[in-house]
């Protein structure tokens, strides 16, 4: 019998996933995942499987591969398949609502043929993604994604800067940066991008027409903002934290915004006693302003409209997506060390299979 089961077992089709081998302890390394190829379960009613076009890569999946309290989108241990965002088509369904041929968009694991269920709660549940002129099917990892959500509620739903306030970005030419400079500028604002090495830099100022842009690595930030924000700094959208947050601070303009949407510097830290710790902090109360943090599922009540202002701003030219591909689902666990290295140059993703939607321009 168990001949016969392993028998069986070797007629299903394979598909290969990436497993968690031990936790990110301190410095990230591509040995925290193997990738296994193991047999397709057989569907169960209510699910689909998808076949992966693109699998997101985030600087969040950084803080959920050290396990434990740090995987604040779904509980993850050391054997578990690892998850995120995916793009995919539907290959087998055994839902009513979904028929082979559909392009979805879920959390799911990271494989190269996850099986979802549909109509279950979650961060991100499989929804159907419709095909649109002038849309490539990147973007929905991009501007129509969490990553455009995560900066439109950040610039245009807290923030709500005005026209001719100066806003700066940090990791501008990062995903979530570059939308959120794209939107601030539409908004009439002034923006100044940070960015590490001269390449981004030029992006920034001849890609996506920043007002200015501030070279990390080569520079003072503290003297780049006194030359290029002399009248201070109405918003900065965070997405570093550590020293150059504090520096920020010292840059405020009367009731400035500062959001916290992200910390690249601290989560490569081996032991969290290493944290910076913020000594800027009563600049906030001298400059009558306002620090404060977020996450999307706490405006799930404005999601269809910030969509909805997400695509009015694509339609225009405003808002426009820069995707970083890498090909190949063996290359997902060194891809993730981008995101600490500032390798990456817009939103960075791993292409799995074919696009189905390819040759579309937008």
């Amino acid at each position: 019998m168990a001949t016969a089961s392993a028998s069986s077992a070797e007629q299903l089709p394979r598909e290969q996933a990436w497993v968690i081998q031990k936790p990110s302890v301190g410095h990230y390394t591509p040995d925290c995942l193997r990738l296994e190829e193991r047999p397709q379960r057989p569907l169960e009613e209510g699910e689909i499987r998808v076949g992966t076009v693109y699998l997101s890569l985030d600087p969040s999946y950084l803080t959920q591969l050290r396990l434990g309290d740090a995987a604040y989108v779904v509980p993850l241990d050391v054997g578990d398949v690892m998850k995120g965002v995916v793009l995919g088509v539907v290959e087998e369904t055994r839902a009513p609502d979904f028929a082979p041929g559909d392009v979805v968009s879920a959390l799911a694991d990271w494989s190269t043929h996850p099986v979802l269920t549909t109509g279950a709660g979650g961060p991100i549940p499989p929804t159907r993604i419709e095909r649109q002129p002038g849309v490539r099917l990147s973007a929905h990892l991009t501007v129509f994604s969490h990553i455009g959500l995560v900066a439109m509620i950040g610039m245009g739903e807290i923030a709500k800067p005005e026209a001719g306030e100066t806003v700066l970005v940090s990791a501008a030419a990062g995903a979530v940066g570059t939308i959120a400079a794209q939107i601030a500028q539409a908004y009439g604002c002034r923006v100044i991008g940070i960015a590490g090495g001269e390449e981004k830099c030029r992006f920034l100022l001849d890609d996506l027409g920043l007002d200015g842009a501030i070279d990390y690595r080569s520079e003072s930030v503290d003297e780049a903002l006194g030359r290029l924000c002399p009248e201070g700094v109405d918003v900065y959208f965070d997405n570093v934290g550590g020293e150059m947050l504090d520096t920020v601070l010292l840059h405020l303009a009367k009731r400035a915004r500062v959001l916290l949407c992200g910390a690249m510097s601290q989560y490569d830290l081996p032991d969290p006693s290493q944290h910076y710790g913020l000594k800027n902090t009563f600049r906030l109360v001298l400059a009558s302003a306002r620090m404060e943090g977020f996450i999307p599922p706490d405006h799930v009540d404005r999601y269809e409209a910030i969509f909805g202002e997400l695509g009015r701003l694509s339609m225009t030219g405003a808002v426009r997506h820069r995707p970083h591909v890498v090909a190949g689902m063996e290359q997902v666990a060194s891809a993730l060390q981008l995101l600490l290295t500032g390798g990456n140059q817009g939103k960075l993703m791993v292409q799995v299979s074919h696009d189905p939607w390819d040759g579309v321009s937008g």
